[in-house]
């Protein structure tokens, strides 16, 4: 039943572009709606979106910053594998926060990209079925694009988490005292005197770890 309603969503079963004006907005509404969540809109923005920008810009500074300094630990120690993992995370961090930064200062542009939208949708609007046919075409294979990467971002999060816990759990399950091993975490986290090992600091960092993949 659940995969059935997406199919609609995703085909858009139902939408006839023939009755009149479209709301780009309500078309593109996936698109919109993460807009909307990064604060990217000409609109008063709505008290829950500060509360998902602060979340990601503290998730995301705490995140770089112990990317960076296992970064440092894996050079120091000339570890080219924590090299090329702990480097990867800083570069991909760094994009997640230019990305932010980004949006903020090229606000302007970006509500001129939402006007340019509704342009669009008003001047297709007075055009025949052969011109609107091809347009909306266009328009479904941008919401289809737009709906499949979100969908993989939140599949792609969410399988981290798990495998994150089930690691944990497999470990927990196979684990004898003695045994040389230690609790599995999925980021390399290193900190001057801090032993990820042991408790609290396993537990800290595991969590934050989750919540920073979701973030």
């Amino acid at each position: 039943m659940l995969l059935k309603k997406f199919k609609a969503f995703y085909n858009k079963d139902g939408f006839d572009y023939s009755v009149g004006y479209v709301d780009p907005f309500g078309y593109h509404h996936t698109f919109i709606y993460m807009m909307r969540a990064f604060q990217v809109s000409g609109e008063p923005f709505k008290t829950w979106t500060y509360v998902s920008k602060i979340f990601t810009l503290i998730c995301g500074i705490g995140v770089l910053t112990d990317a960076c300094l296992s970064f440092y630990h894996a050079v120091d120690i000339f570890d080219m594998g924590l090299i090329t993992e702990a480097g990867t995370y800083v570069l991909m961090l760094l994009y997640k926060m230019m990305n932010l930064i980004i949006t903020k200062v090229n606000l302007s542009e970006y509500i001129k990209l939402m006007q340019a939208m509704k342009d669009d949708f008003q001047y297709i609007n007075t055009k025949n079925e052969k011109y609107k046919k091809a347009f909306f075409k266009t328009q479904h294979d941008t919401f289809k694009a737009c709906v499949v990467t979100c969908t993989f971002m939140f599949v792609l999060a969410t399988s981290l988490v798990l495998f994150a816990i089930g690691s944990l759990l497999f470990y927990l399950a196979t684990h004898t005292p003695g045994d040389g091993t230690h609790k599995p975490l999925v980021f390399p986290f290193w900190a001057p005197g801090v032993d990820y090992t042991t408790s609290p600091a396993f537990e800290c960092a595991f969590t934050f770890a989750n919540i920073g993949v979701m973030a």
